[in-house]
């Protein structure tokens, strides 16, 4: 039984669907309400009423049509159970899991990553529609951009005072940028997750003024992390274009094998508290407490409360700054050899599409690992601000539909392909 018309559309409209419930709700919160520096203790301060309700309204709306979608496809043609979505699903389930041992309830937000999940899974979407998160992460980037020339109380970098915070690493004269996040960092890391999304927009200008603004962004923010997975970006994409099938899949394999080995490896090796900003000492403080329940970790809500209730890690570690020691902590060798799994078939994966020319995932992947080097970028129970750049990539390369003739990649070799195969 074939599918109603109107969900070949639904990829698209659950890829802005995800955007808006992370992006309006915040950027109403930057028009309404005065914004400073945030900490962990400061992080449960609510929206404004406007912003309240915008997040409520966006997030329901998503989780709605995810059910609507789901419910359909079933109707429609049923299901195929595959591996895939165990796979996806897996390091999800590991920690909300190991929370609710531990007595926590998980939040609204946690459940948008599996309900995203199947509903992609269902639709088995082109992975050319994914252009659409590059246009959004370019809506991003210029919104971030108007904030910091028009209203800079709302989209620099301030403190509760309302002074704008000006630390070593700043490198335009402007202040830091947050545009509508509340940290640099944040918005660094949202916008080099998007990019590799904009190099599916077929449109040669379009693409190269995206990436422009996006990059101007990024610089603007001065997150040294996001500004290594730019220059990583630009690399592997010059990277990508070679002819070779072959070699482009090695290339593709070498790159993203390169970036996930420093990211596990950076934080075991490093024995320097003051290194990369004090992120040698948190990963020092995080590792030893790992020792102390190798197998489960210590559940998803453990920084978040050891930043409320010690002093230990200070009030500004949202997380390990490492998505190794993340999933360590949190969820143990068992949580961690879910998310491997996961990184080793997107590897998998992406190596095999880059030989076929489709050279956007592997690109994708590299960056998510270059920042998972200093950050914690996976938004599966907690930092769902990454949402759209993260889950929905990851579910559009595990579940996309995979034609014998998908080339999806605006470079010169997949526009000579297109070209032969419409003649």
């Amino acid at each position: 039984m074939k599918l109603p018309k109107w969900l070949f559309a639904s990829p698209v409209i659950l890829i802005w669907l995800t955007w808006g419930a992370i992006v309006v709700p915040r950027l109403a919160q930057s028009l309404t309400s005065p914004k400073h520096r945030t900490t962990v203790r400061s992080e449960g301060e609510g929206y404004s009423a406007i912003a309240a309700l915008a997040d409520v309204g966006m997030r329901y709306a998503l989780f709605g049509y995810c059910l609507i979608v789901i419910v359909a496809v079933l109707g429609s043609r049923g299901y195929r159970f595959t591996p895939t979505i165990f796979l996806f699903l897996s390091p999800w389930l590991v920690l909300v899991l190991r929370g609710l041992y531990l007595g926590a309830v998980p939040h609204t937000n946690a459940f948008l990553y599996p309900v995203l999940g199947v509903a992609i899974w269902m639709l088995r979407p082109r992975l050319d529609r994914l252009r659409h998160l590059g246009y959004a992460t370019g809506v991003t980037a210029v919104i971030a951009l108007a904030l910091g020339i028009a209203l800079p109380a709302a989209g620099i970098y301030r403190s509760v005072a309302g002074e704008l915070i000006s630390p070593d690493k700043q490198i335009l004269p402007w202040g830091i940028l947050v545009g509508p996040f509340t940290s640099g960092n944040n918005l660094a890391q949202f916008l080099v997750l998007g990019l590799p999304a904009v190099f599916l927009i077929a449109r040669r200008r379009t693409r190269f003024l995206l990436i422009v603004a996006i990059s101007l962004a990024i610089v603007w923010t001065s997150s040294r992390s996001s500004l290594i997975a730019l220059a990583v970006a630009l690399v592997v994409a010059g990277l990508m274009s070679v002819r070779s099938h072959v070699l482009r899949g090695a290339l593709a394999a070498g790159s993203m094998a390169l970036t996930a080995l420093v990211a596990v490896g950076l934080p075991l090796v490093t024995d320097d508290p003051l290194a990369f900003t004090n992120r040698g000492y948190i990963w020092d403080v995080s590792l030893r407490q790992w020792e102390l329940n190798p197998w489960f970790g210590h559940g998803p809500g453990w920084y978040g409360a050891v930043a409320r209730y010690q002093t230990e890690l200070g009030s500004t570690a949202f997380h390990a700054h490492n998505e190794a020691v993340q999933a360590l902590v949190t969820g143990g060798l068992v949580m961690a050899g879910a998310l491997a799994a996961l990184v080793l078939f997107l590897v998998a994966r992406s190596t095999l599409d880059a030989a076929r020319s489709i050279t956007m995932p592997a690109l994708f992947v590299s960056v998510l690992l270059v920042t998972c080097w200093f950050e914690v970028s996976l938004a599966i129970v907690d930092r769902v601000l990454l949402l759209p750049v993260t889950a929905l990539p990851m579910a559009f390369i595990v579940f996309k539909a995979r034609p014998a003739s998908e080339h999806t990649q605006p470079t010169p070799t997949t526009r000579n392909a297109l070209e032969r195969s419409s003649s």
